[in-house]
């Protein structure tokens, strides 16, 4: 078993019929000022259109798309993008507020529907068993490098790991 896996997670990869897979984003936005304010955000996909409540925490159902946050074997460091929805301009109005979200903290979590607070099934009830907030992948974490488009429908970012933050 993978290093930092849950063993409930690892074992929920093998299910026979397992949940879909979740990917659960959490953007420390006031991050360069100590500040813990954050937006959680999912991006809505596998079915769930609706706010998602995990380990207590709730996601809010906001369109966002990512590629490159795989390890590379010959030890470059990844450098994912991230595509997130601009509804409303919310993301703009942060943009301008705190720096363009330079050096904002990202943090991809996974983990599968099943593992999900019940307060997220019908009579808050979870149909698959327990919920579990420790059954998900280790924590992605990175920080934004930079802002590589913005308009009205959506703003896309490059992320980078704190290995490649400067100061």
């Amino acid at each position: 078993m993978g290093k930092g896996i849950n063993q409930d997670f690892a074992k929920a990869i093998f299910d026979v019929e397992p949940s879909a897979l979740l990917e659960l984003y959490t953007l420390y936005y006031d991050y360069q000022n100590d500040s813990q304010a954050q937006i959680n955000f999912h991006g809505g996909t596998n079915g769930i259109a609706g706010k998602i409540v995990f380990d207590g925490q709730e996601y809010l159902p906001i369109p966002v798309e990512s590629e490159g946050f795989e390890i590379l074997g010959d030890q470059r460091l990844p450098r994912p993008k991230i595509k997130v929805s601009n509804a409303g301009l919310y993301v703009s109005s942060l943009l301008r507020k705190y720096n363009n979200l330079n050096g904002a903290k990202v943090v991809r979590k996974r983990t599968f529907a099943k593992f999900l607070d019940d307060v997220n099934f019908p009579n808050g009830q979870n149909p698959f068993g327990t919920a579990n907030p420790n059954a998900k992948m280790p924590d992605d974490k990175y920080f934004i490098s930079r802002k590589m488009s913005e308009n009205k429908l959506a703003v896309e970012f490059e992320l980078v790991s704190s290995l490649e933050l400067e100061n």
